[in-house]
């Protein structure tokens, strides 16, 4: 069920600390995604953002991989009051279009509760994860040959030589790089998590629930706005 008022608690004492030391960094976002249990909540969620020290309140959609047509599921989860939470995500569109590159392996980071380390969220599976934070640093999964490929796979010429979650992307496989590479069939065996006492789920090893999407309608608190910052070189290739 997870600890919310933890989860409150470390974002205070975070306000706190950067209050403290005069620094407008790390930026921090909070991403609410707009659901039928959730959408009385916007309002809510504004002023608690405010009091947390939050920089961005994004509101999103909710992700349905397979398409809005099913009615059952749509009938449960899309919002009715605020029907704009209902469009295409304007992230994906285009990339498809112009083939432009997606910037988060340049600009973005997500840590998973068990120190899986990838770009970003839509990366849901343990095998698509680019490092470890209890085995490495995050300098080290920064610039390792995973984060590498994965901003080497909108280069001309570069033929990945392992498998990175990326490549399962549809940013990047409605890319113009992917058209022009093709197939790479390098992905990995699924990875099964046992859990103690629980039966295996799916053989997919999912451990975490999927990412989510939609249109980015921002509040920005008005307690100051942090710079985002890259922990290497964020020059995209031409």
């Amino acid at each position: 069920t997870g600890h919310l008022d933890r989860v409150l608690d470390n974002l205070r004492l975070l306000d706190r600390k950067k209050r403290e030391l005069g620094s407008t960094t790390p930026h921090i976002e909070w991403q609410f995604i707009v659901m039928r249990q959730n959408e009385h909540q916007l309002e809510e969620a504004r002023a608690l953002a405010d009091e947390l020290g939050v920089n961005a309140l994004v509101f999103k959609k909710v992700d349905f991989p397979h398409g809005e047509d099913d009615l059952e599921l749509a009938e449960k989860w899309l919002p009715r009051q605020h029907p704009e939470y209902l469009r295409e995500d304007p992230f994906f569109k285009p990339y498809a279009e112009d083939g432009r590159l997606c910037w988060r392996p340049w600009r973005s980071a997500v840590v998973n509760w068990d120190g899986g380390f990838a770009p970003c969220c839509y990366l849901t599976d343990k095998t698509q994860d680019f490092g470890d934070l209890n085995q490495s640093s995050v300098k080290q999964i920064w610039n390792n040959d995973k984060y590498q490929a994965a901003r080497a796979l909108y280069q001309k010429n570069f033929v990945p030589g392992e498998w990175v979650g990326c490549l399962d992307c549809s940013v990047y496989q409605r890319s113009k790089a992917a058209r022009r590479r093709g197939s790479v069939d390098l992905h990995p065996e699924p990875v099964v998590l046992q859990v103690s006492g629980a039966k295996p789920v799916n053989g997919n090893g999912l451990k975490r629930e999927n990412g989510q999407s939609g249109p980015e309608a921002v509040t920005v608190s008005q307690k100051g706005r942090g710079e985002e910052s890259a922990a290497a070189n964020t020059e995209e290739p031409v």
